[in-house]
């Protein structure tokens, strides 16, 4: 069912009558919050659920926003992946300024295989963060990731760079070290890296999206990223098919020649 917004003018309820519900929904929320980072998420969703009729019953915009997308997240754990899309659309419709709601989307879209909504919810977050100046660096590089995820694994599905805000200029700067670099750290963060998103930025589109986003990293720093731990993640077919020139172009920008070198042999790479 869809959750209505609260009508101007409303009555408004006694203030004891606030005080306990508003007592019982902070309850409920921590529990449910508790039960999310111990991934007990039968327990979430029950609290969650609770939580809801109560979170109508002294409704505030935002945190009755961010209710909904909190139990988008936990159905999106249990599997669960058109309930997850409906709470994650609901949210927006009630807190469209949570960001973290179009990434929980982006998700959602990515499980059910349509990938031109994935892309579309991420970059509805990348806008978002770049015109919210107050969100840290890394969050608004962790929205340009999951874009970037899917953009490389996809061809041409409508006019990117006029969906952007301020594509024109690639990745912008942030700080001292710039976005482009965090983008790339977060890629290769992992157990595994993300080395095919990570050719899309440094090399452009061997296989993908067309945008001015693909091949915008080309000047970064590779100091950071090993040819070893490429060659040791990727399969033939990628080895031929970007992986040896992304290789290239990682010494070219830095990465270590001489760990490759001494790992050759131990790993069996050079036949």
């Amino acid at each position: 069912m869809a959750y209505p917004q609260q009508p101007p003018g409303q009555a408004i309820p006694d203030y004891e009558f606030i005080k306990t519900t508003l007592s019982a929904l902070q309850q409920l929320n921590r529990d449910a919050l508790e039960a999310m980072n111990n991934k007990d998420y039968e327990k979430a969703l029950d609290a969650f659920t609770r939580s809801i009729p109560l979170g109508l019953q002294c409704y505030v915009p935002e945190q009755f926003g961010k209710l909904l997308s909190n139990r988008a997240f936990v159905y999106y754990s249990l599997g669960d992946y058109r309930r997850s899309l409906y709470d994650a659309n609901q949210a927006s419709l009630h807190y469209p300024g949570y960001f973290k709601n179009y990434l929980r989307q982006g998700f959602v879209y990515k499980k059910l295989n349509e990938p031109v909504n994935a892309v579309a919810s991420f970059i509805n977050a990348v806008n978002f963060c770049r015109q919210n100046s107050d969100l840290c660096s890394h969050g608004v590089a962790a929205c340009y990731v999951e874009l970037i995820k899917v953009l490389c694994e996809v061809e041409d599905i409508f006019d990117l760079d006029s969906k952007i805000i301020g594509a024109e200029s690639g990745v912008v700067d942030a700080g001292n070290l710039t976005l482009k670099e965090i983008i790339l750290y977060q890629l290769s963060s992992d157990d595994q890296c993300q080395w095919k998103a990570i050719s899309y930025l440094l090399i452009g589109a061997v296989k993908g999206a067309d945008s001015k986003l693909a091949g915008s990293c080309s000047d970064c720093n590779c100091s950071a990223l090993s040819v070893l731990k490429l060659f040791t993640e990727t399969i033939d077919s990628q080895k031929k098919e970007w992986g040896c020139k992304l290789a290239i172009k990682l010494l070219q920008n830095g990465a270590s020649f001489q760990e490759f070198e001494i790992g050759r042999e131990r790993y069996s790479l050079l036949r």
